[in-house]
């Protein structure tokens, strides 16, 4: 009989250095997580930290404007607790999440948690954040449909507190609430949804912005 006890997010690995995934490895870095952000070049990595480390200046800026030190020291933390790395496979045998935040094909991402659905350990839990996919149809590319997840972050990810995470009819309810609890362990505030098109936010905001260009015409 399988374990209905959550499971403690405490190893996040991030696939992607872009926007999103360097600023998710951020939060995560951030509120006490090991982080290990992919991607494919170490020029690209270099990149993000850099991104990183300027982001968390911002954020030090504000939290201890009156005390430097203290700044300084919270970049240096979270930026000790994120390690780069150019072998996906070579790293998910012991994290217990995988967030992916790569380009929004279905094809490409399909392919990556294939592959990495062979060498990640029983526990893995799998999240897209996806913002257009179906998370079923992703999910239906691994053997662990029930560990499968949507986790829509939004950007700037150190600013906006929503957090879409996505259920489908496979999803374990013991994932699911894993990964409402890391949402509020990051900072944010969750919301559940279904694995519908647009999810929530985008499902509101497409109508919306239509309606503003039919105003204008």
């Amino acid at each position: 009989m399988a374990s209905t006890k959550k499971i403690l997010i405490k190893h996040v690995t991030v696939i992607s250095g872009g926007l999103m995934g360097s600023r998710i490895a951020q939060v995560a870095a951030a509120t006490d997580h090991t982080v290990v952000l992919v991607d494919q070049t170490e020029d690209i990595l270099a990149k993000s930290r850099k991104g990183i480390e300027e982001s968390l200046q911002k954020v030090a800026k504000k939290k201890s404007a009156e005390n430097p030190k203290s700044a300084d020291k919270f970049v240096a933390k979270t930026l000790s607790s994120i390690s780069p790395s150019m072998g996906a496979a070579s790293v998910v045998h012991s994290t217990d999440l995988v967030v992916e935040a790569i380009v929004e094909n279905l094809q490409v991402t399909n392919e990556l948690f294939k592959r990495l659905d062979k060498f990640a350990v029983e526990h893995t839990i799998f999240a897209s954040n996806t913002s257009s996919l179906q998370i079923t149809s992703l999910a239906n590319y691994t053997k662990r449909q029930d560990q499968f997840t949507g986790l829509h972050f939004f950007n700037p990810v150190p600013l906006m507190k929503f957090v879409e995470v996505i259920k489908t009819p496979m999803t374990s309810q013991k994932t699911f609430e894993s990964l409402l609890d890391l949402s509020k362990a990051l900072g944010k505030h969750p919301v559940a949804c279904k694995d519908t098109p647009g999810f929530i936010m985008n499902r509101l905001l497409v109508p919306y912005l239509i309606e503003a260009v039919r105003l204008y015409e």
